[in-house]
């Protein structure tokens, strides 16, 4: 009878010994996790730095644009985006920097005379804001102001067609550049 006791109290162990055991590898298994979670990362990171890595402008060069009443080169960075006709507008393009200086170019051409064009207009009678420029060779009258920032639009008449070509950014941005980019390449289609 002794025997029985005792056979009965090593099953029990052996019982309780396999949980305890696959109680013990997990709570070490967890340990080491831990562990390796709070040391610092170990290996090595090759990253070329920004002023070297060789990065490519997709706009680093004037384009051209043709359109059913105009043609023109636009400058280098800069990237069209999506114009919808308006009002009497025949022809609308719209540019934006790509180098961050928050620059845009709206051209658009209706046919009207250039006596007509409130945007002429407006700027030609308002000279508290708008100061009108010497006509260029090619004829296009320019307005500049420094209002909201800086603007320069110039108006070209031709056969009853105006192009208007708007120029803003942020103060303090000289975009005569831009502007004669477009002025001194634009030719009509019509």
């Amino acid at each position: 009878m002794k025997g029985a006791p005792q056979g009965s109290a090593r099953s029990g162990w052996h019982k309780l010994i396999k949980p305890l055991l696959l109680l013990l590898a997990a709570v070490i298994v967890l340990a080491l996790v831990v562990h390796n979670l709070k040391s610092p990362a170990v290996g090595t990171i090759n990253q070329t730095p920004p002023d070297k890595a060789e990065t490519k402008d997709p706009y680093a060069q004037p384009m051209s644009q043709s359109g059913a009443y105009i043609s023109y080169t636009y400058p280098a960075h800069y990237r069209k985006i999506d114009s919808q006709l308006n009002g009497s507008l025949l022809q609308v393009d719209n540019f934006y920097a790509t180098d961050h200086s928050q620059k845009q170019i709206s051209i658009g051409v209706s046919r009207e005379e250039l006596n007509s064009d409130t945007g002429f207009n407006l700027r030609k009678h308002d000279s508290s804001t708008y100061t009108q420029e010497p006509m260029t060779r090619s004829g296009a009258y320019i307005f500049s102001s420094t209002a909201n920032g800086a603007e320069k639009t110039a108006f070209v008449s031709h056969n009853g067609y105006v192009a208007s070509i708007s120029l803003t950014a942020p103060s303090g941005w000289d975009l005569e550049p831009d502007l004669q980019t477009i002025l001194s390449s634009l030719k009509w289609n019509v």
